[in-house]
């Protein structure tokens, strides 16, 4: 798996905790505003890291049902790559 810097991740994190609490208050307009904005943070996080199997995994799911299965498969694609590349570069 690649590395992720914690404060990176951190945002992620927040950003999570806080659609879990709208979506416990049954505010579904803020949890629809938490999760566009972590969206966003998934994308520029992609940005600077590159196409990444936890990235694309959290983003499944956030995603709308129907689209998680690609995107979870897309997901576990990257995992064999990137276990595959760690595995090559600890030798």
């Amino acid at each position: 798996m690649k590395f992720i810097a914690k404060t990176d991740w951190d945002r992620v994190h927040e950003l999570a905790c806080e659609i879990a609490n709208a979506t416990g208050q049954e505010d579904s307009v803020l949890t629809e505003s938490k999760t566009e904005m972590l969206m966003c943070v998934l994308k520029e996080l992609e940005l600077v890291y590159g196409p990444c199997s936890k990235i694309t995994a959290t983003t499944a799911d956030y995603t709308e049902e129907e689209k998680r299965p690609a995107i979870y498969r897309e997901a576990l694609r990257q995992a064999k790559v990137e276990g595959a590349h760690s595995r090559i570069n600890s030798n």
